[in-house]
């Protein structure tokens, strides 16, 4: 499981988890907290969006990897 809670404002999500590839294991989890208004893609690279919930002002999404590219 990685957490990834950079600024906000950065919006580096998808740049890190294209970068974490290599890295997660087949069946990892990536956990993004963000802003609510952030949209993200379905699927980034091997991993696609397994969950998606906001909790006031903040948004939690949740990534697995499920297939190897």
């Amino acid at each position: 499981v990685v957490f990834l809670d950079p600024p906000y404002d950065l919006m580096v999500y998808v740049d890190i988890i294209g970068a974490l590839n290599q890295a997660v294991n087949m069946g990892g989890y990536v956990v993004c907290e963000s802003a609510k208004k952030e949209t993200f893609p379905e699927i980034i690279m091997s991993f696609e969006k397994t969950r998606e919930r906001v909790y006031g002002i903040k948004k939690i999404t949740i990534y697995q990897k499920k297939h190897a590219t």
